[in-house]
């Protein structure tokens, strides 16, 4: 069995780059949730925050991977309007009985992450390892390794037990 996997979801960006640093700090492999449709323009803005605050399902495609192939998912967001976002939400419904054990981490602007990582273990039908929270001015100014650091190593020593 594989140790572990990064699946994420983003739209501007952000939550990419955590992705990424935790993919390969973890050695991990990473996957992204994908959609049909494009969130882009006022169009998809309106669409998000419809989503989210509704708590409603996105259409996505389907993974490249069965995460049950894992030992340890870690699932990335975005918060929006103090939510997680539709399609990881959408992720979390439609894999939930696949999933291995869970950790979560989210990017946002300022706050919401609590009431993120509930919603995303209530969808999940677990508690998480760990959570990660990191903020959208971190990952711009690139000051979130510290925090992601301390995550890593959580799930690495979780991994290695």
């Amino acid at each position: 069995m594989v140790p572990a996997i990064v699946i994420y979801y983003s739209l501007t960006g952000n939550t990419r780059q955590v992705a990424r640093v935790l993919a390969e700090r973890l050695s991990a492999d990473i996957q992204e949730i994908t959609e049909p449709t494009s969130r882009q323009g006022l169009k998809g803005l309106f669409r998000s925050i419809w989503q989210a605050r509704g708590k409603r399902l996105a259409p996505i495609l389907p993974l490249a991977v069965d995460p049950s192939r894992y030992r340890l998912a870690i699932i990335g967001t975005p918060v929006w309007a103090f939510s997680m976002a539709s399609p990881v939400r959408s992720f979390l419904v439609d894999y939930r009985e696949k999933l291995p054990r869970v950790a979560f981490f989210c990017t946002l602007r300022s706050s919401g992450s609590a009431s993120v990582f509930q919603e995303m273990e209530q969808a999940a039908g677990q508690k998480p390892l760990a959570c990660l929270t990191v903020k959208d001015r971190e990952v711009t100014s690139n000051s979130f390794t510290e925090a992601t650091e301390k995550f890593a190593v959580a799930l690495l020593t979780w991994l290695k037990g």
